[in-house]
């Protein structure tokens, strides 16, 4: 078997407590990855979550300290939405796939801005979460827009 990818999540609310638990679930369904760190501000919010668990890993304060550990190779980036650009570029340049919950940035000017600076400097570095894509009335909506029927 190949080495694990070892996944770091950053931000423990909600989405990120979800995240965290799929990535631990992963973990022992599949031995394909493994949960090796979280980054959250609030430590009793990261202590409680590891013993909902049942997994320790290192915890750090902030993106930086993270990015700087080297204990990661994909992190969950599930942080607030006007931290998500920067959280991610750090991650990003420090070497590592990111996993961005959506919104990306929070405005449309900002999504292409960032879009176009990991095109140009991290091609295939980022993968934004859009879960809802599959759901019954976004793909009626989709089907609207390619028909002419609606606006973009």
């Amino acid at each position: 078997m190949s080495t694990p990818l070892r996944i770091a999540v950053a931000g423990l609310g909600r989405m990120g407590q979800i995240h965290g638990l799929h990535v631990h679930e992963l973990m022992h369904e599949t031995e394909s990855c493994q949960l090796t760190a979280i980054a959250e501000i609030n430590a009793d919010r990261a202590s409680c979550f590891m013993n909902e668990i049942g997994h320790e890993v290192p915890v750090f304060s902030s993106i930086e300290e993270l990015s700087r550990a080297g204990v990661s190779d994909a992190t969950v980036v599930v942080t607030p939405t006007d931290s998500h650009r920067e959280h991610a570029a750090i991650l990003v340049a420090a070497g590592q796939r990111v996993f961005v919950e959506k919104p990306l940035t929070g405005t449309l000017d900002g999504d292409r801005d960032f879009a176009a600076e990991l095109d140009r400097d991290f091609p295939n570095s980022l993968m934004l979460a859009f879960q809802r894509r599959f759901d019954a009335p976004l793909q009626y909506a989709k089907r609207l827009m390619e028909d002419g029927l609606i606006g973009r």
